[in-house]
């Protein structure tokens, strides 16, 4: 009885030093979004805010996760819980002390190297270079939570999967509260150097804190007493390699739709750091209530299958549904005024808008690593291992959604067919985590087969009117007659004024060339000579120029200013 009665007073004392480490994941969550922000604006002031730029960022810094995921991966195997929970203690501790030292770094860097960065094709290579130099260290250590936490605290294979969710889930939820506080309180309000110094004060507690856990914690893990499911009887176990594959696919759509639907708002929205907050935001946090909920949820696992074919759908109406944006952007705005104190109130509902339409597929996306996670482990001994390769592999497809399809792929392709490029992958996804598909030739002709009837089906999808995201319906602040009379009459009005000509998105811009339908009385009035148009270029959905006479000479005497 007395054996009962400390083994049940261990287990508590260990539960809630493992609830205590699962807050603490929050704050680096918190932090990490902090410094992503922060970093990217450092560095835009050295490697410049066009689009390539931003990709070497984000590059960089989802390229160090995926190390740091492969690195302590390979760590977490044949240690302790407590020594692995210290290790995640000092790594926190190193981060502190790194991003206490950036902006003496990033000063010493603008003064001497910066400076230094040549032209032509060697630029990308110095780019690349000092951004490792700057970031590439706490990068690599951020990547340790997610192995080192999984394999450490993890009471046993059943516990796996759901404690892997949470701590996935809570370290999430973190992000999305550091972007919005960067976005919104921080760096408005604070500036940079601030908004670093306060992730590192909280990166050093949170090492301090974990290291007095680590030695609270004792060497044997209690029984959780947790149901093991038959993975393989569920139709659920995925191979390592297979796993791999849907991990990379799974990390290059997500960070390729982000950026496109970054893109979409801006021309729903109109540009502002707000609105890129806004998004980043939203993204975050229903990956965090994906993972939470479907990843986390002994009572509601399902298949990787599913989970991918539900993302998939959900992709497809939110493709079918984004010409309405811009219109419904409009509808909200005019419902409030220009003064202050309706910033907040807008804005408010704007991302709660956000967060409902992107909740189903953004949330399947956030439960597909958790989900695989647990499909694809199959010893105690090789969690963080299994975590650790299955994310850094992810992150891999990251970086080359940043670099390849939020920014090479918009030379050659306008945004919509991106998106449709992505909807392939995650058909893929669900032909690739399929039961039928990993047994048998047949069943895998059939699956390859499928492919291609999928992917012509996702290219025959229509394309988005670009007289729609080029209608720039954000400048119009108040009502109209035809605000409330629906988007096709709202669009009608504004195409009949001009035809579209030409159209084009860019890794940087989104620009549509139209000719105004003016009148013949009028086109000869302001051109006497005859044989002109008055013809504009749109810019993300705003007019940057003119040939009409009214609007040539501020032209003109903008090209003679310095």
């Amino acid at each position: 009885m007395a054996e009962t009665s400390d083994s049940m007073v261990a287990t508590d004392a260990w539960t809630n030093l493992r609830r205590a480490a699962l807050g603490i994941t929050l704050f680096t969550g918190f932090t990490g979004l902090v410094y992503e922000v922060a970093w990217h604006r450092y560095l835009a002031n050295i490697l410049g805010s066009q689009a390539r730029a931003a990709a070497i960022i984000l590059a960089v810094f989802l390229g160090g996760l995926s190390v740091g995921y492969w690195i302590f991966g390979r760590i977490s195997r044949d240690r302790s819980g407590s020594t692995l929970v210290s290790i995640c203690g000092w790594i926190e501790l190193g981060i502190g002390l790194w991003a206490l030292l950036f902006p003496v770094l990033y000063s010493f860097t603008w003064h001497y190297v910066g400076v230094l960065t040549p032209g032509g094709g060697w630029s990308l290579l110095v780019d690349a270079l000092l951004a490792i130099a700057l970031i590439g260290v706490p990068t690599v250590l951020m990547g340790g939570t997610l192995p080192l936490l999984t394999q450490g605290l993890a009471a046993d294979l059943a516990d796996a999967s759901p404690f892997h969710a949470r701590v996935y889930a809570i370290n999430t939820g973190g992000a999305f509260i550091g972007c919005l506080v960067a976005g919104f309180v921080l760096l408005p309000f604070f500036g940079l150097t601030t908004a670093v110094y306060s992730g590192a004060v909280i990166n050093l507690l949170a090492g301090v804190l974990l290291l007095v856990i680590a030695r609270r914690l004792p060497e044997e893990r209690p029984a959780l007493g947790l149901k093991k499911i038959d993975d393989d009887t569920a139709g659920r176990h995925i191979s390592v390699r297979r796993g791999m594959v849907i991990s990379l696919f799974a990390g290059f759509y997500s960070i390729t739709l982000q950026v496109v639907l970054m893109r979409i708002v801006g021309l729903s929205l109109g540009s502002s750091e707000y609105a890129f907050s806004m998004i980043v935001a939203a993204f975050v946090l229903m990956l965090a209530l994906g993972a939470w909920r479907i990843g986390g949820s002994r009572s509601f696992v399902v298949p990787v299958w599913i989970n991918q074919a539900i993302l998939t759908a959900t992709a497809l109406l939110l493709y079918l549904s984004i010409p309405f944006w811009p219109y419904y952007s409009h509808v909200i705005r005019i419902l409030f005024s220009s003064v202050e104190p309706a910033f907040w109130p807008y804005y408010g509902i704007v991302f709660a808008v956000l967060c409902v339409v992107l909740a189903v597929p953004v949330g399947a996306m956030g439960s597909t690593m958790p989900l695989l996670f647990g499909a694809v482990k199959n010893r105690f001994a090789e969690l963080g291992d299994i975590v650790g390769r299955l994310y850094a592999v992810n992150t891999l497809g990251c970086v080359l959604g940043a670099l390849i399809g939020g920014y090479l792929l918009l030379y050659h392709y306008d945004l919509d067919e991106v998106f449709r490029i992505c909807l392939l992958l995650m058909a893929l996804t669900v032909i690739l985590a399929a039961p039928w598909s990993q047994v048998g030739f047949s069943q895998r002709a059939c699956s390859v087969l499928s492919t291609v009837l999928l992917g012509g089906a996702v290219f025959g999808l229509a394309d988005w009117d670009h007289n729609v995201l080029s209608a720039g319906l954000f400048r119009q602040r108040t009502a109209t007659e035809t605000s409330l009379a629906g988007p096709q009459t709202a669009y009608s009005s504004r195409a009949d004024r001009s035809t579209l000509v030409d159209y084009d998105d860019g890794p940087n811009t989104s620009v549509a060339i139209r000719d105004a339908n003016l009148a013949q009385v009028l086109l000869d009035r302001l051109f006497p000579d005859g044989g002109a148009v008055a013809r504009s270029i749109i810019v993300n959905g705003k007019s940057d120029g003119e040939t009409s006479p009214t609007d040539m000479a501020t032209m003109r005497l903008s090209g003679h200013l310095p």
